[in-house]
């Protein structure tokens, strides 16, 4: 954590869909009261961004390396 605790959390996998994409991301699933959170890996696979100005998320395009 960043005040320096650590906790084990379990990992697991999740069938996700967001804006009309779908894929299977890896989930580290927290306390009941944590919140919720969108994280850079699932943004990621599923090929979108954040446009901050409008509060939305958008398509971004994918370059294998």
């Amino acid at each position: 954590m960043a005040d320096g605790r650590t906790e084990e959390w379990t990992l697991t996998q999740v069938d996700v869909e967001c804006e009309g994409r779908r894929a299977t991301i890896p989930v580290l699933v927290g306390p009941p009261q944590g919140p919720a959170l969108l994280g850079a890996t699932t943004l990621e696979v599923l090929g979108l961004g954040i446009d901050p100005l409008n509060r939305r998320l958008i398509p971004v395009d994918l370059y294998l390396a």
